[in-house]
């Protein structure tokens, strides 16, 4: 095993960014995924029209018991303003001779850009302006072939968390690597924190980082599973329902959307429903090219977890 490391300060950017999202919580410990096909003939990974993950998102009771512990906390509408900035520390593992995954310190800058256009609301007219920005903290490359290609939550992916993972609650963690065959990507929520710690953080293929060259491929998958980590859910939770997302500013629709939809989809209809799906929205699961958008009631939910969740943890 081979650890090189960058430690960097300082490094705070915006830019635009655009891919497809990420999936749904997964086994009830720190997973969350979104299910890919394979490319055969270039190597890359693509998301599937109908593959997306099948994991059963956190149940009922947990939702219920969040839903108290941060209704503790009142908070006005959210109204961007002043920015908290997390540090972030990407965690780049190759194959053993590095010949298989990687990221150029100009990609990392490409990932760090797309988070911070797509928090500022800036990456198109619509968005909203969260209380939240990203400053590169260090990056570190490791040469692993066991970690490279482990199982999610297996004895391989603890001892790389364990190995990697810097700062608190309030530190995100990136792992780049080659995820399971049919995943893009997982993450965790908030609430997870407290009770299992190292794992907290991300995780990505390193086939779908942005690389500032194909506009499919900009970074935006980062902004969607960072969107779980700061505590929110699919627009498309538990479809047509009252609760949907638990956020008012995102009608509720029936099931995620792919590609780029007309601007009048409307899956969810009739007495309760008004609006129509927010499939711009960074965690439905469209095309980057219509992806842009957190709304004020979202980055209301995200000040109300990072207070009870992550601030000063």
């Amino acid at each position: 095993m081979k650890i090189h490391q960058t430690l960097l300060v300082g490094s705070f950017a915006v830019a635009v960014g655009s891919f497809l999202a990420i999936g749904c919580a997964g086994k009830g410990s720190s997973s969350e995924s979104l299910q890919l096909s394979a490319d055969t003939g270039t190597g890359k990974k693509t998301v599937g029209s109908t593959d997306m993950c099948g994991s059963p998102a956190p149940s009922m009771a947990e939702r219920n018991r969040v839903e108290k512990e941060i209704a503790a906390l009142a908070f006005a509408p959210g109204k961007g303003g002043a920015p908290t900035v997390i540090p972030v520390y990407f965690h780049i593992v190759t194959n053993d001779d590095g010949s298989l995954g990687g990221m150029t310190d100009a990609e990392v800058a490409i990932q760090i850009d797309a988070l911070n256009t797509g928090f500022a609301g800036t990456q198109a007219p619509g968005g909203f302006n969260t209380s939240f920005r990203f400053q590169l903290a260090g990056t570190d490359r490791t040469a692993n072939s066991a970690w490279f290609t482990c199982i999610r939550d297996s004895a391989d992916d603890v001892a790389m968390k364990t190995a990697l993972r810097r700062g608190t609650a309030a530190t995100l963690n990136l792992y780049v690597r080659d995820l399971e065959p049919g995943l893009g990507g997982w993450g965790g929520f908030p609430w997870w924190y407290a009770g299992n710690p190292v794992m907290d953080g991300p995780e990505i293929d390193y086939t779908l980082v942005g690389r500032g060259v194909d506009p499919g491929l900009a970074g935006d998958v980062f902004v969607h599973e960072v969107g779980h980590w700061m505590g929110l859910y699919h627009t498309f939770q538990d479809g047509c329902t009252t609760n949907n997302d638990y956020v008012s500013d995102t009608p509720a629709e029936a099931h995620y959307n792919v590609n780029c939809p007309t601007a009048t989809l409307d899956t969810c209809t009739g007495k309760g429903f008004s609006g129509t799906d927010p499939w711009m929205n960074f965690m439905d699961y469209t095309n980057d090219a219509c992806k842009y958008q957190f709304t004020s009631g979202q980055s209301r939910r995200m000040d109300q977890m990072w207070a009870t969740y992550r601030a000063g943890k």
